[in-house]
């Protein structure tokens, strides 16, 4: 199951999901839903998927 972050960057908070297989975080849902499919049936990862990850840099 995707897991939804809230993160407050500069005055405001930003709503990310994040792929529990990978870690990877996406800032739509679907992407991250099947992201999460993608690695949970193959063990790894799909870069057509992942080039929509977040860079976050904490």
């Amino acid at each position: 199951m995707v897991k939804i972050v809230t993160l407050k960057r500069k005055e405001k908070s930003e709503i990310y999901y994040v792929c529990e297989e990978c870690g990877l975080m996406y800032s739509e849902f679907s992407i991250a839903e099947r992201c999460e499919e993608w690695c949970r049936n193959y063990k790894s990862c799909n870069l057509k998927i992942t080039k929509n990850a977040i860079n976050f840099k904490g």
